[in-house]
């Protein structure tokens, strides 16, 4: 089954974290990376007082079905350092699933589509860059939907250059609130 896995960092280095998060999809049993879009550059989403995302979408095929695979992804980013905390608060790294084939799932757990994909720019963009034909919503595809002229998300480029350019302070859309990340307390 094709599947929309959506990434995401704002805390530490961005950049690698996204990175770290793509390899070990990469490397998981049961999944194979087809394809990975740009790195976006994103205001928060929800919570807006917190530092800037950096945002992907990557494609896979998978024989997990959807429970499995979303263990094998919360368990990805326990690994990578995340801990809970407020609902879209600042995050070292998330990774959702986004759309499972045709496949519609309305769990306590899990939903799929993704709830609220139709109003994220921050996924629509890069998904419509990857799987321009992905219907996510009843005749509506990534494409229709898809608005890369938002100014709350910029296109920083292939992930391998931006994390060329991790630590250069050329990443930014806007400065982290002073004191730095608000970050759970651990």
């Amino acid at each position: 089954v094709s599947v929309a896995l959506g990434l995401g960092s704002n805390v530490g280095r961005r950049a690698r974290n996204l990175s770290l998060a793509a390899m070990r999809l990469a490397l998981l049993e049961g999944l194979q990376v087809v394809r990975l879009s740009a790195v976006y550059e994103t205001e928060p989403w929800g919570v807006t007082e917190q530092p800037p995302f950096l945002n992907a979408v990557l494609i896979a095929r998978t024989r997990l079905c959807p429970e499995a695979l979303l263990d094998q992804l919360k368990t990805l980013e326990r690994e990578l350092g995340r801990v809970p905390g407020p609902r879209w608060g600042p995050r070292i790294v998330d990774v959702d699933i986004i759309l499972y084939g045709e496949l519609h799932v309305a769990t306590p757990q899990l939903q799929i589509p993704h709830p609220r994909l139709c109003q994220r720019q921050f996924v629509l963009v890069p998904l419509a860059e990857v799987a321009p034909e992905a219907e996510v919503a009843p005749g509506l595809t990534a494409s229709d939907l898809a608005r890369p002229e938002d100014p709350t998300i910029r296109r920083l480029g292939p992930l391998a250059e931006v994390l060329g350019l991790e630590g250069s302070g050329t990443l930014s859309l806007k400065a982290p609130p002073a004191g730095g990340p608000r970050c759970p307390s651990r």
